[in-house]
């Protein structure tokens, strides 16, 4: 019953349609991993430009993944036009508000990066900024996002949002490993 109230909670907080399940972890960095283990066979292209984007990038080469990064100076941020991922990437990382600068994507922005990119799915970081973007779920694969920020709850508490996209991925990827 609590779960069911959370997450009922939070699809109405954050307006995240049926399409997405809202998964808990132990943390944020934990959805590092999770998004990387299953959503991507070979590249994953991630934005950087602070501390945080930076060990998601960080996590994908710890897990032996072809991973690019864009980076930008610290304090700058990233538009859609100019931040394309490589054509080979299966997943793009962005970061919505980069906690170590505090330098925003516009929600538009990611918006657009997606449009732009229909088939790379899109993995946004809103750690320190959830549940205030609006962010429209028909074009956010996952998103993912931890308690202690802005909620001002206690650590411990990830939340990872995923559409049906990122699942079947995670299947696909299951059954190739189990016949290697």
């Amino acid at each position: 019953a609590l779960h069911q109230f959370m997450v009922e909670q939070l699809r109405t907080l954050l307006s995240v349609p049926d399409t997405h399940q809202i998964l808990f972890l132990g943390s944020a960095s934990e959805a590092w991993e999770r998004i990387l283990l299953n959503c991507v066979a070979t590249h994953s292209h991630h934005l950087v430009n602070g501390s945080f984007s930076q060990k998601f990038y960080a996590y994908a080469q710890a897990l032996g993944l072809e991973a690019t990064q864009h980076t930008k100076p610290l304090g700058q941020g990233f538009n859609a036009a100019d931040c394309a991922p490589p054509a080979t990437a299966e997943l793009v990382a962005v970061t919505h508000n980069e906690t170590s600068t505090g330098v925003q994507m516009p929600v538009a922005e990611i918006h657009a990066l997606k449009r732009a990119h229909p088939d790379t799915i899109l993995a946004v970081d809103m750690v320190s900024s959830a549940p205030y973007p609006a962010l429209d779920y028909s074009l956010i694969d996952t998103a993912f996002f931890s308690v202690q920020k802005a909620f001002g709850l206690p650590a411990g508490l990830g939340v990872w949002i995923v559409n049906e996209r990122c699942l079947a991925k995670a299947e696909q990827l299951r059954a190739e490993r189990a016949h290697h």
